[in-house]
Order: structure tokens, then sequence, then C-alpha cells
């Protein structure tokens, strides 16, 4: 059995199919939002080493040159495998003495 929704007036019924509208203008909304959410995340992915290598492990960042990932924005570079990893564990200045 069908149960339908009382209309008491033609306003109560635009005001019923304005809602319907809106709800499913936003739930595409919601939709394409997190689709392009996953889509940049797996474009990220796919191109970008500096954002998924392991953090401290040496990683080669193109022909001839290293990366050791320090933190989520910070990363250090070398010619060699070592002398990233030298330049990595080298203590650094903090703060405004930087």
């Amino acid at each position: 059995m069908v149960r339908m929704s009382y209309v008491d007036s033609p306003l109560h019924g635009a005001a019923q199919v304005l809602l319907i509208v809106a709800m499913v203008v936003l739930a595409l909304r919601v939709r394409r939002i997190v689709r392009m959410r996953a889509a940049h995340k797996a474009a990220l992915a796919e191109r970008d080493v500096m954002h998924t290598s392991p953090i401290g492990e040496p990683v080669e960042f193109r022909p001839g040159t290293w990366m050791v990932r320090l933190s989520d924005s910070e990363a250090v570079f070398g010619r060699s495998r070592d002398e990233a990893m030298v330049r990595a564990f080298r203590p650094r200045k903090i703060g405004a003495l930087a």
C-alpha cells in the first residue's frame, strides 16, 4: 500500500517539490565532492613520490637524485643514497636561528 503525502494548498505542494529538488542537488554535490577528492588523492599518489615515500628511507627521486622524506612537508636531497642519508640525519637549526 502506497501512502501519499497530503497537500492542502499549491504553495505547500511547491514547497515539497522544492525540498525534494534541494535534497537531490545537495546529494549530487556531495557525491561530486567525494569523487573529486578521491580522484585528486589517487592522482597525487601516482605522480608524487614526495608524499607517498616512507619517512626516513631514501628513494630515488629522479635518475641520479635521491630523496629522504623527513616529514609531510620536508625532505632532503643528495646525489647518492648515502649523501641523502647523511644530509637527512645532519643536525639542523630550528626556529629563529635557522
